[in-house]
């Protein structure tokens, strides 16, 4: 058997980090795979939600009769603040799947029955965690705090993934130190928020298990990779009463 599991436009994220996990287990099991949909043969084409275009989806469907096609759908784009074209593109390529899996029960709630996105129906399977690396032992990258210590892991800039909060809440909580990872511009800083670019995943989970609480700000997450990530590293999580996050 050979998978193809094309890489999209940009590769970030929580889609990137499963197809990275996905292709190393696929590696280590001896299991063919490719990251090409021209390449001469394979028998599962394994899309991500919109990520691999309709045309190019239809295409290789043509091309490869006996091909099956399998959509992995994380949530509804409308759901989470996306003003494009998204969730056309995966009802467009959903019409090709043989095969649908859902990232969590919410983000079948979300396509199927709140915004209408995806007609097919199909299993749950929930992101995987690289329990080798996200772990409560080893080394941690920073030292003991002197204060309850809250960290947040957010890489998209979108609103709805909350980092505009973390200021207003450190600034409400001065007995607390707010550890933030990711992409985010603040307009002010408290001196008890401190701010580290998106980093690697060994770092990030020495950096995560520097911490005494993962805080969750993301409204509408299917199934935030990071939430399994700080559970894996020991951390309680709290979060924002809705998406997958309360199934995790």
């Amino acid at each position: 058997m050979r998978i193809c599991i094309p890489s999209a436009d940009r590769e970030a994220g929580g889609s990137k980090t499963f197809r990275a996990q996905w292709r190393n287990w696929l590696t280590q099991q001896g299991i063919d795979w490719t990251d090409n949909p021209e390449a001469d043969n394979y028998d599962i084409l394994f899309v991500n939600a919109w990520q691999t275009p309709y045309p190019v989806v239809y295409r290789h469907k043509m091309r490869l009769p006996r091909m099956r096609v399998v959509q992995r759908v994380d949530g509804a784009g409308k759901d989470y603040g996306r003003t494009d074209l998204s969730d056309a593109m995966q009802y467009a390529v959903n019409s090709l799947a043989d095969f649908t899996i859902f990232q969590s029960e919410y983000s079948r709630i979300s396509t199927r029955e709140k915004y209408h996105v995806i007609t097919q129906d199909g299993p749950v399977i929930y992101n995987p965690v690289d329990t080798d690396c996200f772990t409560p032992e080893g080394e941690k990258l920073l030292p003991p705090a002197d204060k309850p210590r809250f960290m947040t892991v957010i890489w998209s800039p979108n609103r709805r993934k909350g980092a505009w909060r973390l200021p207003i809440l450190a600034k409400e909580n001065p007995d607390f130190e707010f550890i933030f990872i990711g992409n985010a511009e603040f307009e002010a800083i408290p001196a008890n928020l401190i701010i580290f670019e998106a980093m690697q995943h060994s770092e990030l989970a020495s950096i995560l298990r520097s911490g005494d609480v993962f805080l969750n700000l993301s409204e509408n997450d299917p199934c935030p990779n990071i939430v399994l990530e700080a559970m894996a590293s020991g951390l309680p999580v709290l979060y924002m009463p809705g998406g997958g996050t309360p199934e995790l």
